[in-house]
Formats: C-alpha cells, sequence, structure tokens
C-alpha cells in the first residue's frame, strides 16, 4: 500500500476514535428518524433487514462499461428528512452521469413513508443524511486497465475505509453534522 494512503487512513481512524464519544454523546440528544420497510418491501428487495444502504442501492444501477476519461465516478447525495418522515431538500455533488444522479435522486424520495419519527417531533425538528456512491471502471473497458488505475485505487481505498466504520444493522451512523449511509457502489468486481 502507498505510504502516504496509509497515514490518512492511520489518521481517520484516530479522528474517528477520539471523536467517537463526543459524537455518541451529541447523538444521544439528536432528533432522528428510523428507517422501516414494510413487507411489500421486504419482498420486493428479498431481505428482512431494514437496511437504508440497501434500500438506496437497489435501484436497477448496471454496472458502469466505463467512461472514455477511465475514470471512476463518486456522487454524494444528501438529503434531509422532516418532522414528518418526508424527504424535503436534496443537494447532489460529484461526477456521475445526470442518468445516475436521477435514478439515486429518485429512491431517495421512494424512501417518503419508510421513516418513522419520534414521538417527541416537532416542525423544527429534521435529520440530514448523507449517500455516497462509487460507480468503478470495468476492468475491460479499453484501454482503462493502465490509464484510470490510480482514480481507481484511490477511491476504492475511500470506499473501503467508509465500509470499515462502525454502521448500524440500518446501514447508518451517526456522526456531529448528519448520518452517514453506509456506501454504495455499481459494480465491485471491477475493484482489485
Amino acid at each position: 500500500m502507498n505510504h502516504v494512503f496509509l497515514k490518512t487512513l492511520v489518521f481517520f481512524l484516530l479522528l474517528f476514535f477520539f471523536s467517537g464519544i463526543s459524537t455518541l454523546q451529541a447523538q444521544q440528544n439528536k432528533w432522528m428518524p428510523a428507517f422501516k420497510l414494510d413487507f411489500r418491501d421486504y419482498l420486493k428487495l428479498n431481505t428482512s433487514r431494514d437496511d437504508v444502504s440497501y434500500f438506496l442501492k437497489w435501484n436497477g444501477i448496471s454496472p458502469n462499461a466505463g467512461s472514455p476519461q477511465c475514470e471512476t465516478r463518486y456522487g454524494e447525495f444528501k438529503f434531509r428528512v422532516n418532522y414528518k418522515g418526508l424527504v424535503d431538500s436534496i443537494q447532489v455533488t460529484g461526477n456521475l452521469p445526470d442518468y445516475y444522479n436521477q435514478r439515486i435522486v429518485t429512491r431517495i424520495k421512494e424512501t417518503a413513508g419508510r421513516w418513522r419519527v419520534p414521538a417527541d417531533s416537532s416542525p423544527q425538528s429534521e435529520c440530514w443524511f448523507t449517500y455516497p456512491f462509487y460507480m468503478f471502471i470495468s476492468e475491460d473497458y479499453s484501454g482503462c486497465l493502465t490509464r484510470g488505475y490510480a482514480s481507481q485505487q484511490n477511491h476504492y481505498a475511500n470506499y473501503t475505509l467508509l465500509l470499515s466504520l462502525p454502521y448500524s444493522e440500518q446501514g447508518i451512523l451517526p456522526t456531529t453534522t448528519s448520518v452517514l449511509i453506509r456506501p454504495g457502489h455499481s459494480e465491485p468486481s471491477a475493484i482489485k
């Protein structure tokens, strides 16, 4: 592994470890809805988990054949759930193609009705969620084995780091500013 990557990884792990206590204390007082699937969702998704990450990535996004620039694509989707359990704001950043952004945004909107709000909810209650999504390069895409390798490895390192965090059974991790959702990806077979 790259020496700079290892230093970065250790730094983030230490930062996460030392901020964990204050994060947990802050989250005990923070308003946060729970994600809950209904029976039809369990059948459709073929799962018994109330995992928001699994729900969001089950959106028919096919494996990426690659991009002409041989770059791994990335998108970060931030959305707010209000006191009624509805998504009322979505922000998208990154370099995913518009088609994929629209599919993921549609899936985020489909979480409406699946958020169980706490009993003490008020019109001021809100919670921001962050969903990272990676679109890795297919190895057999012409010329990308050498040209896209560095980009692929850097994004994969970030993806791996995010996956190593201690998510709940719902695929979420409360932080001081939002709730991180376990990252999604388009083609795990492209990852080496």
